[in-house]
């Protein structure tokens, strides 16, 4: 591994079972699909499980997070979104057998007209929260 951590992730995940794995990350671009948040979805082996967590973070999304819309998820195959890419989520679900594995992408500036805040990134997780202990049947 490149960096050490993810060879630490490597490890875990040849002696855990891994059954959730996300990426919070942010996109490399500005303006157009980058400025809101969405999840590039990579397995389309996942597309019912990765429709039922999306519609439960939807739904758990709150005034003060940043606007989650699952009709903003990024589909397999579609323009840079390769589901071959080597990336975080493609290792986790097929290497790991994560049933849920993805990145979470959350803009620099604005989400949908509204800022970027330390309140509002945390409101936003608190949502993901949310949205993970419903998929799980919490």
């Amino acid at each position: 591994a490149l960096y050490p951590t993810v060879g630490a992730i490597r490890a875990i995940s040849r002696r855990e079972k891994i059954r959730y794995a996300f990426d919070f990350h942010s996109p490399w671009h500005v303006g157009g699909e980058n400025d809101r948040v969405f999840i590039p979805l990579k397995h389309s082996a996942s597309q019912e499980q990765d429709a039922r967590f999306s519609e439960n973070f939807e739904k758990s999304m709150i005034p003060e997070a940043l606007p989650y819309h699952a009709a903003d998820n990024i589909p397999p195959g579609w323009k840079w979104n390769l589901a071959e890419t080597a990336c975080f989520g493609n290792y986790m679900y097929h290497t790991a057998g994560a049933e849920l594995a993805f990145t979470l992408e959350t803009p620099y500036f604005r989400a949908a007209g509204k800022a970027f805040g330390q309140g509002e990134a945390v409101e936003t997780g608190r949502c993901f929260a949310r949205a993970l202990r419903i998929y799980h049947g919490l």
